[in-house]
């Protein structure tokens, strides 16, 4: 009888504990900002070497960044911000129509990331990631999905979800309880967020040349063309109101 009820008890603790891994490896803590050591602050500078507006960006694998195209409109040049707080100078960078920049730095990423490309079932839950107002905290917000594929105007299909997002996070992932890219935050109306879906990231990524995404310099993105949404960078103005 003991011999069967001290098997039974270590059956209990495997099974608990096999329930926790699979959770640990499932669920994706609130307290544990994924990718918080590949975020960045993108600095957009001007010909006169003052700061245009700023937004968030992370690095994707060795070397390379992605945030939001209209962070790098008519820059003279890119100034990074680390995790470590150490900061790169950018001079090149390709955007796509999809409102989406990349560029290449001298960082190695420290975290892997996954990307997704599926389309997330309407009130999965999400989170945001990314620096509101240009600070350096990382900030991780929760929210749900609201809308998938949704003809936004000037991209083919946007994500739209319900959480918080200010001006500053433009550029940041959207990523799944599983801790997956599934986007890229670039604007905001009223309580939703729009964002590039995870197969265009993926695609641009890949074929930056591809004829879906033409090289552009942002001159198309405007507050006017988003059908309502505008965008979440961090103008310099607005720390003179």
């Amino acid at each position: 009888m003991k011999k069967h009820l001290k098997r039974m008890a270590v059956m209990v603790v495997v099974v608990v504990a096999l329930i926790t891994i699979a959770g640990m490896a499932t669920n994706f803590p609130e307290e544990d900002l994924y990718l918080r050591d590949n975020m960045v602050i993108v600095e957009n500078i001007g010909e006169l070497g003052f700061a245009i507006n700023m937004g968030s960006g992370f690095l994707y694998m060795d070397g390379h960044i992605m945030t939001a195209g209209h962070v790098t409109k008519g820059a003279a040049f890119l100034k990074i911000t680390y995790a470590d707080k150490t900061t790169e100078i950018v001079k090149k960078w390709v955007s796509s129509r999809y409102d989406i920049s990349i560029f290449h730095v001298k960082r190695k990423c420290k975290q892997p990331v996954i990307w997704d490309t599926r389309n997330l079932e309407v009130g999965s839950v999400i989170y945001t990631q990314g620096h509101p107002f240009g600070i350096p905290k990382l900030r991780l917000s929760k929210g749900i999905m609201s809308s998938v594929e949704l003809k936004t105007g000037m991209w083919p299909v946007g994500i739209i979800v319900d959480a918080d997002a200010e001006a500053g996070n433009s550029g940041g992932p959207l990523i799944t309880s599983t801790g997956r890219v599934a986007g890229l935050v670039v604007g905001k109306w009223g309580n939703l967020v729009l964002c590039v879906p995870g197969r265009l990231l993926m695609d641009f990524v890949l074929n930056p040349k591809g004829k879906d995404h033409k090289k552009s310099n942002g001159s198309e993105i405007s507050q006017t063309t988003r059908q309502g949404f505008l965008p979440l960078h961090q103008t310099s103005n607005y720390f003179d109101r």
